[in-house]
């Protein structure tokens, strides 16, 4: 009898490694360095930057897919507080939603003067789509820095009239533990620990004990020290009835590969002048509390001058929460968040107690610059030209549609090359207690990569030149997630146990669902003809829902890595 012995996966490690200690690896680049280029616009009144990289044109090779942006930003609360006395501390008052890039509205970007990506407005919502089944659970731990901390899709309350909360979809109970099991009509989750790590992550205050009754964290690092380490914290609370303000200065990174996947698929280049101009989300609020306790917002009461996602989270007023102590009956309060180091919301800017932050003023490109060794050089540039492949989106809406009622909408009349379509259904402004669910400052929704929650939908299918991706409409939740979804977007296609990536399951899908199809299945002959594009479905939900639609489709250029 023959036997057959295969050898393990570890033992083919093991192997590896011993046979090549001591073998050197060439040196492919003698230096490495980071270039820092400031925004050209020093005034944010817009909500527009601009930053190009002509004064490093002449530098040595660039690498656009480990490039960040650094973005001072200024959370705000005015009104009836007293932030600087303990008991009603404003530190776990106001936060941010998931990943720093849910301030980026739209944004275009160009190479030596040829428009290379056109401005898609809500570019965030699908960005944070992207991230939520493309990174690891292993990639968590270390992705603070980028206000990546996924939201608890199943700590969502809805609140049909004003409440400790706020109004509609709220994701924003920051204090709880284990979930409550005691009662046959339980809640799915207590509270949202996504959002009690980002405000962990910029609310440090210098006047915080490190554990009750023992030291004030001033005696270890001062907030003026923290504003010349340019760290998150919280620089000014002053104590006031009418005037009172906390503001929170928070030092966030988004890295270029987050905001569209040209800058994943650049070569490294040489020589090159591109332009980015960003659209940049700045929302403030009123807020008012009633004489019972209870938070209400409105689109009325919201400035959202480009219509984009709100970043602003407020947290909840019921016991023990961010807001049970923050805040005082029968009073308005209004909060807002703003790029750069001054204030632009006009009510918080007339607070003669507020002041400007300590960070820095205008947003910057960090971008790692590389020199190559000759040879290695040489080798590189046998073929300077590359081709750069890349994944592009049209964003699009359908409104409106009531509970039950069907759909079926023409998109476009026309796109080639065409890769994928993501399908993101939204309560509608009516309801959801006349506050539009991305404008929300109690809401994860718009930053979270699905839906509103339960916002569920049937027999979904997309027709491509008339016909059915699906030969049948996906009928089912399971079906939905599993046929279409699962593995799509993952690394490995999900089909590789262990080495595999997705920060979504079915049960979470459910409860924030974002609807997939991959379009890309198609004879090679037809690929770069256009075609028109139809959604079709049911809206099974109790509530109106508005549709966000993003189509992704494949866009190729060339590019000199000498000249740009």
């Amino acid at each position: 009898m023959a036997y057959i012995y295969i050898m393990s996966a570890r033992s083919s490690l093991v192997y590896d490694l011993a046979n090549t200690q001591g073998m050197n690896d060439p040196e492919i680049f003698v230096k490495r360095s980071w270039l820092s280029l400031n925004d050209d616009l020093q005034s944010y009144n817009s909500s527009q930057s601009r930053i190009s990289t002509s004064s490093i044109s002449a530098a040595k090779f660039v690498n656009f897919s480990t490039a960040y942006l650094d973005v001072p930003l200024m959370l705000n609360i005015h009104g009836n507080l007293s932030p600087a006395t303990a008991a009603s501390s404003a530190d776990f008052a106001l936060g941010l939603k998931n990943a720093y890039q849910s301030c980026v509205h739209s944004l275009s970007i160009s190479i030596n003067g040829n428009s290379v990506v056109n401005t898609v407005p809500h570019i965030g919502i699908f960005n944070n789509f992207r991230l939520m089944q493309n990174l690891s659970v292993n990639e968590l731990k270390h992705l603070s820095h980028i206000g990546f901390y996924p939201p608890n899709r199943k700590s969502f309350v809805y609140q049909t009239a004003a409440s400790v909360d706020g109004i509609g979809s709220c994701y924003n109970r920051n204090a709880g533990g284990y979930d409550v099991v005691d009662g046959t009509h339980s809640s799915l989750g207590t509270y949202n620990d996504g959002y009690l790590n980002r405000q962990l992550a910029i609310s440090y205050n210098e006047s915080g004990l490190s554990a009750p009754s023992a030291a004030a964290f001033s005696t270890l690092l001062t907030k003026t020290a923290c504003a010349t380490l340019y760290k998150s914290h919280v620089f000014n609370t002053v104590n006031n009835s009418s005037n009172g303000i906390w503001q929170c200065a928070v030092n966030a990174q988004i890295r270029l590969k987050d905001l569209h996947s040209l800058f994943a698929q650049l070569p490294l280049l040489r020589g090159v002048f591109l332009e980015l101009t960003i659209n940049w989300n700045q929302t403030s609020h009123t807020i008012s509390v009633n004489g019972s306790g209870a938070m209400t917002c409105t689109d009325a009461t919201t400035n959202s001058p480009l219509g984009g996602i709100s970043p602003l989270l407020f947290a909840s007023k019921a016991t023990g929460n961010g807001n049970a102590s923050t805040l005082t009956n029968s009073s308005d309060y209004v909060i807002s968040v703003n790029v750069g180091n001054k204030v632009l919301n006009n009510t918080i800017a007339a607070n003669p107690n507020q002041v400007n932050s300590p960070l820095a003023q205008s947003v910057s490109l960090h971008i790692e610059s590389m020199t190559m060794s000759p040879n290695w050089e040489a080798q590189y540039l046998k073929n300077p030209v590359k081709e750069v492949s890349f994944e592009d989106v049209y964003s699009y809406q359908v409104k409106n549609v009531a509970s039950s009622a069907t759909f079926d909408q023409l998109l476009s009349a026309g796109v080639s090359n065409l890769k994928s379509i993501v399908i993101l259904p939204f309560y509608t402004n009516t309801a959801n207690g006349s506050l539009t669910p991305i404008y929300s400052p109690f809401s994860e929704e718009g930053a979270s990569g699905g839906g509103s929650p339960l916002a569920l939908l049937s027999n979904v299918n997309v027709r491509v030149a008339g016909e059915n991706i699906r030969s049948d409409t996906a009928k089912y939740n399971y079906q939905s997630f599993i046929e279409e979804l699962y593995g799509e977007r993952n690394l490995n296609g999900s089909l590789t146990d262990g080495l595999a990536s997705g920060l979504v399951g079915k049960d979470d899908w459910e409860l924030a669902p974002a609807y997939y199809f991959n379009l890309s299945h198609m004879l090679a002959q037809d690929i770069t003809i256009p075609k028109s594009i139809s959604i079709v479905g049911q809206n099974v939900s109790a509530k109106a829902i508005d549709l966000f639609v993003f189509i992704t489709f494949k866009r190729t250029i060339k590019i000199d890595c000498l000249t740009g």
